[in-house]
């Protein structure tokens, strides 16, 4: 992977969702989370790995629903020489127990770079 490209971008933003919805194992995401990332929610922020595992850990433990997440309108840009941002629009539909159906809308915007051939998500922000 030379040049990013963003067909590459969607991909990581798909791939992303994809296994959170199957809410894989937190190494998973760890390999893609910068050690000092920001993770902005609707504007109370954590950071670092264990500012994402504060949230995830307690997702994993809810058993008694199911989670799909679809981003849609990706747009990205190439900020500086390995940086990008990439904003989007996700729709949440969360499946809880007794057939009740929530969903949820939000914008999202990322900021990731490539690093040994990686991406890795620099700032998280659900807007």
């Amino acid at each position: 992977m030379n040049k990013i490209n963003h067909e590459q971008l969607e991909n990581f933003v798909h791939s992303w969702f994809a296994d959170l919805d199957q809410l894989k194992a937190p190494e998973v995401f760890l390999e893609r989370l910068d050690k000092n990332f920001e993770f902005n929610i609707y504007g109370s922020k954590l950071f670092g790995h264990k500012g994402f595992l504060s949230i995830y850990s307690g997702m994993q433990v809810k058993s008694d629903f199911t989670a799909h997440h679809i981003a849609s309108n990706i747009v990205s840009k190439q900020v500086s020489g390995e940086l990008f941002q990439i904003n989007f629009d996700i729709a949440l539909e969360q499946h809880i127990a007794n057939n009740v159906v929530s969903r949820s809308e939000s914008l999202e915007e990322w900021l990731v770079k490539k690093e040994n051939e990686k991406l890795i998500i620099m700032t998280y922000a659900i807007i």
